[in-house]
């Protein structure tokens, strides 16, 4: 028995002595997650960079509008500080105009072959818009003579030969034919220079609403509206400007007749030579005659003698301006200041 101990533990001594084995070696591929995918991978710092970059650029822009906005009114002040000024001169100038002007519209009837009408002016009561106007009549067929007569006439409400314009620059009733009640018209008697709100025949130059025009060249003088204006064109005198409020103006000018025709004659001659003289309108005031144009807005005048003969060498003449205006607003008062036309000194003609 102790022969099998010894036998044992002998081999268990020679085992102990062989070298270890060593274990097979194993070729393995390790595989791993890409980082992206990873839970709690850590994340870019690019991104607030950016948008600290962009909020840095947004302020610098922003900061340049706003000092060059801040910096250009500096320099254009005066100019924008002057356009109003301008724009506000005509109201400026308003108050310097007489008390007694008001805009108004106006009519008057045809008496002759020429159709007549007026425009808004100044009235005595303050400043007032005229009020736009509706036709009343027809216009008047073409003469023979190729000239279109006026067009459509302005309002007269009481058809008394002063437009309702007119009415308010005599400051007559425009519902009332007769505004003092005499037996005459207040067209008739502005034409005629009677005051119409006096029955006692008063003269319309001492009513104040009328004012005289004196040419010292050549030896003239008439009335017109005292809310109205005059001024010679130049240092001859030759042309007269008398102005509405509104703009309409008549012109009164001297112009040459070196063969002393007759009103008529000079007219067809130097103004309408297809004209036919029993067409045209004679006038004859104040030792003078003369002739009207079949549109009613011009009228042509020359001094006569007892006998009719020409002894000026002059045509004067009456020029309606209708402006911008549809229709002319001062035919009554056109005529008035015609009739209203003298000679203040004679020692000029032959």
């Amino acid at each position: 028995m102790f022969d099998l101990i010894e036998e044992e533990l002998a081999t268990k001594e020679e085992s102990s002595r062989q070298p270890a084995k060593t274990p097979p070696t194993i070729d393995a591929v390790v595989y791993t997650m890409p980082e992206k995918f990873r839970r709690g991978a850590p994340k870019s710092n690019s991104k607030p960079i950016i948008i600290v970059a962009l909020i840095v650029l947004l302020l610098a822009a922003t900061g340049g509008v706003l000092f060059f906005v801040f910096s250009t009114p500096q320099k254009n002040e005066p100019s924008i500080e002057q356009k109003p000024v301008e724009q506000q001169q005509p109201v400026s100038e308003e108050p310097q105009k007489p008390a007694e002007e008001q805009t108004v519209s106006e009519e008057t009837t045809a008496t002759t072959t020429a159709a007549t009408t007026t425009e808004a002016v100044a009235s005595d009561q303050g400043s007032q818009e005229p009020t736009p106007e509706e036709p009343i009549a027809e216009q008047p067929a073409e003469g023979e003579t190729g000239v279109k007569l006026p067009s459509i006439p302005a309002i007269d409400s009481d058809k008394d030969g002063l437009t309702d314009t007119e009415e308010r620059l005599y400051n007559t009733n425009s519902q009332i034919q007769d505004t003092d009640g005499d037996g005459f018209t207040d067209g008739e008697e502005v034409e005629h220079l009677f005051d119409p709100l006096r029955p006692d025949g008063a003269r319309l130059e001492i009513s104040g609403r009328v004012t005289p025009y004196t040419n010292p060249t050549f030896s003239y003088s008439l009335y017109y509206p005292s809310s109205w204006s005059s001024r010679a064109v130049n240092e001859s005198d030759k042309e007269v400007v008398i102005s509405s409020a509104l703009g309409e103006f008549i012109s009164v000018k001297v112009q040459d007749n070196p063969q002393s025709l007759g009103a008529i004659d000079w007219y067809i001659a130097l103004v309408d030579p297809s004209a036919d003289s029993s067409q045209l309108q004679t006038l004859s005031f104040n030792n003078w005659t003369g002739v009207m144009a079949p549109d009613g807005l011009s009228a042509y005048l020359v001094k006569t003698d007892e006998t009719g003969v020409v002894i000026a060498p002059y045509v004067y003449s009456f020029l309606y301006n209708q402006d911008t205006s549809a229709q002319p607003q001062f035919l009554t008062t056109f005529r008035m200041m015609l009739r209203s036309f003298v000679f203040t000194d004679l020692s000029f003609v032959r």
